[in-house]
């Protein structure tokens, strides 16, 4: 729904839509006690005991600084980051949950994000706690507008949920309160706004980025280095295929395994990278002779687990994520995704072995 409000917010202020969507949640539940009543209730779904909360943004911790915070006088039981499409910082979800461990009672990390990010979301937090040998349990027991959570063995609990879901929760616990159910549609409209798809005025500071291009630039000499390093190393090849050189993507077929090989497409899609975040740089395997979707489809969703995410599109195709470590020089980074690729390699391995079993007993 388009306001007057999402006008401005989208023409004037795009580049700061997080901290206006926290800065109008945490005005809200401090204001309208019926909303307040909906999200204690959703809180209190993790911890039974919960105080009644007070909510406060732009705080900083130590090192860290949640969008939101959920206190009783002293005590701060919640943080809450709230995100449209900007990606996970260093810190987090690793240093909140930490902090959050330090205090003596239960506590939450709680992520909002877009109705489009979830899943992508529940990826890429799965990975950096991997990545951070976090340990957790996960629950089957999902609460009323909790996409996925998990708890700690250090303490806390992390759950996610989505704007929609959880402005819905605040919209019916609001029923009977008008002015709650104003202030509501407006950070509706606000998180309607923030809709990726819709064209976003240019930031002067964006056109004069030099960084942007030059991102772009280092992303496609990684693609060739990977290939021509995978080649010499005969890990993979080219033989007879060409490259992908169109507007919405950039990348090259590549075969991967010995003898019974496997098609993959490797690049940059900007499409994925847009739809789902995660990562610039993507494998794909087509359902042809070449990519062999069906084929290596079960092999894939054992070998992805929780480092990288997998997707299956419309026309049957899987891509995949490549993971790129943050902070690596240039050597670190083709290394690790050449790592990736002889995960792949030794996985398909098996294939070949099915291969020439049929073989001999043909």
């Amino acid at each position: 729904m388009q306001t007057v409000f999402s006008h401005i917010i989208q023409k004037r202020y795009s580049q700061s839509y997080e901290d206006i969507a926290t800065d109008s949640l945490a005005y809200i539940l401090n204001t309208h006690e019926s909303a307040r009543n909906g999200f204690m209730t959703l809180l209190r779904s993790f911890i039974p005991d919960l105080p009644y909360l007070h909510f406060r943004t732009q705080m900083a911790e130590g090192s860290i600084r949640p969008d939101m915070w959920g206190y009783d006088g002293s005590e701060t039981y919640i943080y809450v980051e709230n995100k449209f499409w900007a990606g996970l910082t260093k810190k987090q979800p690793v240093a909140y949950l930490n902090e959050l461990a330090e205090y003596p009672h239960q506590s939450l990390l709680l992520m909002v994000v877009p109705g489009a990010r979830e899943q992508t979301m529940i990826a890429e937090l799965l990975r950096k706690l991997k990545e951070s040998d976090l340990e957790f349990t996960r629950t089957t027991n999902i609460m009323n507008g909790i996409i996925w959570c998990v708890k700690m063995r250090i303490g806390p609990w992390l759950a996610l949920t989505s704007w929609p879901r959880l402005i819905e929760i605040l919209e019916t616990s609001s029923e009977n309160d008008p002015v709650s159910e104003n202030d509501l549609a407006l950070l509706s409209s606000l998180c309607d706004a923030a809709d990726i798809d819709k064209f976003i005025p240019f930031n002067a500071n964006d056109l004069n980025n030099q960084l942007t291009p030059s991102l772009i630039l280092q992303l496609v000499q990684i693609i060739q280095d990977v290939v021509e390093k995978g080649v010499r190393e005969h890990l993979m090849d080219q033989e007879g295929l060409t490259g992908t050189y169109i507007f919405e993507k950039y990348g090259k077929y590549i075969h991967l395994g010995d003898s019974n090989k496997v098609g993959i497409w490797f690049g940059l899609d900007y499409k994925l990278w847009k739809t789902y975040g995660i990562s610039p740089l993507w494998m794909r395997f087509s359902t042809t002779e070449f990519g062999r979707a069906y084929e290596v489809g079960p092999l894939l969703e054992t070998w992805v687990q929780d480092k990288h995410f997998l997707s299956k599109e419309n026309d049957g195709s899987i891509v995949i994520a490549l993971n790129i470590e943050a902070g690596s020089d240039k050597d670190q980074v083709i290394a690790g995704i050449i790592d990736q690729f002889r995960e792949l390699s030794h996985l398909f391995s098996s294939l070949n072995d099915c291969h020439e079993k049929v073989k001999n007993n043909g």
